[in-house]
C-alpha cells in the first residue's frame, strides 16, 4: 500500500474516491473498545424473521460465491436444512458456504453427507 497524504481543512480531511472503507465484522464474544468504537460507523445487520427470505438472503450470498452452481438442488437443501438448524442454535454463515463447499465436492450420497456436514457444524 503506498503512503498517501491528504489535507486538513477546517478540522476535515479532503480526500479522493482512493480512501479506504474496511468492513469488520465481530461476533459479539469479545468487546471493541470505546475509543476504538468512537471512530467507527456501526451497523448491524438482521437476518429477517420469515424463513423463506432467510433462505432467499443465503441463496444469493451462496449463488455469488458458486457461480456456476445457481438452481443446483443440493445447494438449496442444504440451505433449507441450515435456516431450520439455525432455529436451534447460531450458526455463522461462513458455516454454511463450508458445508456447502463439501458437499459439492462430495461423492457420499447427498441426504447422509449434508445431514452429517450440518450437524458437525453445531
Amino acid at each position: 500500500m503506498e503512503n498517501k497524504s491528504h489535507t486538513i481543512t477546517a478540522g476535515k480531511v479532503a480526500v479522493n474516491k482512493d480512501f479506504p472503507i474496511i468492513i469488520m465484522t465481530s461476533n459479539d464474544e469479545q468487546e471493541f473498545s470505546s475509543a476504538f468504537l468512537r471512530r467507527c460507523i456501526c451497523i448491524e445487520l438482521k437476518m429477517p424473521d420469515s424463513d423463506q427470505e432467510k433462505i432467499d438472503i443465503l441463496t444469493k450470498m451462496v449463488e455469488s460465491h458458486f457461480p456456476t452452481e445457481k438452481g443446483n438442488s443440493q445447494i438449496k437443501m442444504t440451505i433449507e436444512k441450515f435456516v431450520a438448524l439455525n432455529k436451534a442454535s447460531l450458526r455463522s454463515n461462513d458455516q454454511l458456504l463450508n458445508a456447502i463447499y463439501m458437499v459439492l465436492k462430495s461423492t457420499a450420497k447427498y441426504d447422509d453427507f449434508s445431514t452429517s456436514v450440518l450437524s458437525a457444524i453445531e
